[in-house]
């Protein structure tokens, strides 16, 4: 998607910025929304569109406020600006489209390339992960963001697989029957992989809270281990690289939160539905996706679905 130079000049006129100086950064233009960059006065600021509902328009607040919270608590996240007249949020109009416009100061740091990966940035990880479910266990704020029910029924409508489509469907029913106490269910990232985050030194700052949800804290971790690991299915090393990933980012999440050994044991299930979201959407955006890496994907991930293979070594889990 696009957006067009009058929803930019609206938005520039409510956050005091130049529209001609925007510059897109590449591969923005997703359905969430178009991302742009461009120099503050010295100050490196984002600049972001998004396509919304009016009806999602105070979920998308309460998203905001949410990371701001996560951030005045001590997790590095996006750190907005207010418009001129104080919101963190606004939005405009064109053809009956409304856009929200946010403005953001730009994160230092990198995405950590795999091949920089090491026993630090494990760590680093699951504990910012971590700091995320201490600090959602004492928020009371949220109420319009929705739960993971919202979600699963969502890709219901998406998902063309007749039999996939049956598992995600069984597996709702199992979800729905786990109890949700506070100590291991909340407000979570829903996407906490190594991609929605930037490394500075030490750093480490977490992105993209877009799909943030209500639901098991055990569902961050499973995706937090489930792509390293799937990934690296079809290399040779991956029994070392999953004893050193896992046991170094449990490690690091161990050492903000201790998560009931009972949620833990239950990752299998939630790393099953991320396998399947995973595969619902890749399904659907396959034209988008190269070949022959598309069809190996696609395969690969409906095998592991349908034999119950989600490549967790439990006892690395458990251990």
């Amino acid at each position: 998607m696009d957006v067009s130079d009058n929803v930019r000049q609206q938005g520039g006129a409510l956050f005091d910025f130049e529209a001609a100086a925007l510059r897109s950064i590449p591969g923005s233009g997703a359905p969430d929304g178009v991302v742009f960059d461009y120099d503050d006065g010295g100050a490196a600021t984002i600049v972001k569109f998004m396509p919304v509902k009016p009806d999602d328009l105070d979920a998308v607040r309460d998203k905001i406020a949410f990371v701001d919270y996560l951030r005045t608590h001590g997790v590095r996240t996006a750190q907005y600006v207010p418009s001129q007249y104080g919101n963190l949020l606004e939005t405009v109009e064109e053809n009956g489209e409304t856009y929200a416009v946010l403005k953001m100061l730009k994160a230092p740091g990198r995405h950590p390339h795999p091949r920089a990966w090491d026993e630090s940035f494990y760590r680093a990880w699951g504990r910012t992960v971590a700091q995320i479910h201490v600090l959602s266990q004492q928020y009371d704020g949220g109420a319009h963001i929705p739960g993971w029910e919202d979600e699963h029924a969502s890709f219901v409508n998406m998902c063309q697989d007749h039999a996939i489509l049956e598992e995600w469907q069984a597996l709702g029913e199992i979800l729905r029957e786990l109890p949700q106490p506070r100590g291991a269910f909340g407000l979570i990232h829903n996407d906490p992989h190594a991609w929605n985050f930037l490394v500075d030194g030490d750093d480490l700052t977490v992105l993209d809270f877009d799909v943030c949800t209500r639901s098991w804290f055990a569902l961050d971790i499973a995706i937090a281990l489930f792509h390293p690991l799937w990934d690296r299915r079809r290399k040779p090393d991956t029994g070392a690289f999953s004893r050193r990933f896992i046991r170094g980012w449990l490690d690091g999440y161990r050492e903000i939160y201790q998560l009931d050994t009972s949620w833990l044991e239950r990752l299998p299930l939630f790393v099953r539905y991320r396998q399947m979201l995973f595969y619902i959407v890749s399904r659907q955006e396959q034209a988008a996706l190269p070949e022959p890496w598309r069809k190996r994907l696609l395969t690969d991930l409906r095998h592991a679905i349908l034999h119950n293979q989600t490549m967790l070594d439990m006892a690395l889990v458990l251990g």
